[in-house]
Order: C-alpha cells, then structure tokens, then sequence
C-alpha cells in the first residue's frame, strides 16, 4: 500500500495534476481533483495506473505486479452531502472490480485500461 500511495502521490506531483490523494480504509484510496471534469481525469489516471505498471514492487526477491480499479465521478447539483458522491464513486469502482479488475468507470461507463492505451 506505501509503494502505491507513495508512486502515485509522486506522479500527480512531478505532473501537477491538482490532486489530492487519501488512503480509504484497507486497500482503498480517494483522489480528488479540483477543477477538473470526469473527462479530464481519465488520462491522469491511465497515467497514474501505467506508472503503477511499469514500476513493479520487488519483495523478498519477488515482483508483486500491480492491478487498479477505479471509480470516478463528478459532485453533481443533486448531491446533497459526500456521501452521495462517495457512494455513487464506491459503486463505480465495484462495477470496476467486478467486470474483470484493472479498469476504470466513469459515470457508470467501464473501460479496460488497454483499450484506453489504443485509442
């Protein structure tokens, strides 16, 4: 979890992103980027995710290759409080997780993030 947190808190530094990272209980962190729409996080996260990728975890002499979902959503007029938010994000992760890992939804919409890399 330090090696995720820390690669990724380094990368939306050296980037300059405007994000904001938050550990979320055991192996769930938040971001949250001021200022920015849905549309525009999708390649910080595939950038986020690809480090993640290609920067591999060694332990005891063995690499722990990494995989990441991710649920993304945007604060809406009809949220009334963070938890709306955060529930509706919570939902799109498990949509991640349950169509196979290592993907990203947007707004209820899910992407493999080698599709993504294609396009």
């Amino acid at each position: 979890m330090k090696h995720v947190a820390h690669t990724m808190e380094r990368e939306m530094f050296l980037t300059d992103t405007k994000g904001q990272l938050f550990r979320f209980g055991g192996e769930e962190f938040i971001i949250v980027f001021r200022g920015k729409k849905t549309a525009d996080c999708i390649p910080i996260i595939t950038d986020l995710r690809n480090t993640l990728v290609n920067t591999p975890l060694f332990l005891n002499g063995e690499r722990l290759d990494i995989t990441i979902s991710f649920g993304v959503s945007q604060l809406k007029k009809k949220d009334l409080d963070f938890d709306d938010l955060f529930n509706r994000v919570d939902q799109y992760l498990y949509q991640s997780k349950n169509d196979g890992r290592n993907r990203l939804t947007v707004e209820g919409i899910t992407y493999d993030f080698d599709d993504l890399e294609n396009k």
